[in-house]
C-alpha cells in the first residue's frame, strides 16, 4: 500500500480534527432549523451535520482516509434526530454559533407517532425525570382526552408523571375535584394551583425541586 507524504497526512489529520467535536452541552431550546445548547453556562446556537439525518455504515478504513467510503445508508425512524433534554457534542465555531456532530445515549424519551403516513416517531422530549402536564381549569377550558395522551404516553415509557391545574381562582373548585378524581384514584398526583391567589405555588416548586 502506498505510503502518504507528510504534509498530505498532516492535512489529512487537520481535517479530521476540524471535525471533531470540541464541546458538550444540552438541548434546551429548537427553532427552525436550529438549536440552542447550554454548554457550562454558555449558549450557543447550533445547527446540525447532515450525517445525523442517516445513519452511515463505513468499512475499517486508515484514520487519515480523505474519502471513506460508505457501505450502507440507513434510514432515521424519528422526524428530528436532536430532541430537547439531548445532551450533545459539537464543534464550536468561535462566535456562540456551532454544528451538532455526535447525540449522546438517551436516558428515557418521550415520543408519539408524527403526522402523516410515513411510520416516524417524533421526539417531543428525552432524559426526563418526571413528566408535569400542566393545564388551566378554564380560558381555555381543560382538553382531559389530550390529557389522557400526555399520561399515556408517560406511562409507555415508565416515567413518573403529575397532573397541575391552574386558574383555580376562576373556577369552582369542586367542579375541577370531580374531573380530577378520576386521575388521583388512578395513581396520577394532582395539584390544583392558582398563581393570583397564591394557591398551590410552593407544593409545585418541591415537586420540581431537583429535577
Amino acid at each position: 500500500m502506498p505510503q502518504q507524504e507528510p504534509d498530505e497526512r498532516r492535512a489529512a489529520e487537520g481535517a479530521i480534527d476540524s471535525s471533531r467535536p470540541t464541546g458538550e452541552g444540552t438541548v434546551y431550546k429548537k427553532l427552525q432549523g436550529y438549536y440552542c445548547v447550554n454548554a457550562g453556562g454558555r449558549s450557543l446556537l447550533c445547527t446540525i451535520s447532515s450525517t445525523l439525518r442517516k445513519n452511515l455504515e463505513y468499512p475499517v478504513a486508515a484514520p487519515w482516509s480523505l474519502r471513506p467510503r460508505v457501505v450502507a445508508v440507513h434510514k432515521i425512524r424519528a422526524v428530528d434526530p436532536v430532541a430537547i433534554g439531548d445532551i450533545v457534542r459539537f464543534t464550536d465555531s468561535g462566535d456562540d454559533t456551532g454544528m451538532i456532530v455526535e447525540v449522546l445515549p438517551r436516558r428515557n424519551s418521550l415520543v408519539r407517532r408524527a403526522a402523516g403516513r410515513k411510520m416516524l416517531q417524533q421526539v417531543i422530549v428525552v432524559n426526563v425525570d418526571q413528566v408535569v402536564v400542566v393545564f388551566a381549569a378554564t380560558r381555555p377550558a381543560p382538553n382531559w382526552e389530550a390529557l389522557d395522551r400526555y399520561l399515556a404516553a408517560a406511562e409507555s415509557t415508565g416515567l413518573p408523571a403529575r397532573v397541575v391545574i391552574t386558574k383555580m381562582d376562576l373556577v369552582e373548585v369542586a367542579s375541577v375535584e370531580a374531573e380530577t378524581g378520576t386521575y388521583r384514584r388512578a395513581g396520577y398526583p394532582v395539584l390544583l394551583t392558582s398563581a393570583a391567589g397564591g394557591v398551590g405555588i410552593e407544593a409545585f416548586r418541591e415537586a420540581l425541586h431537583g429535577r
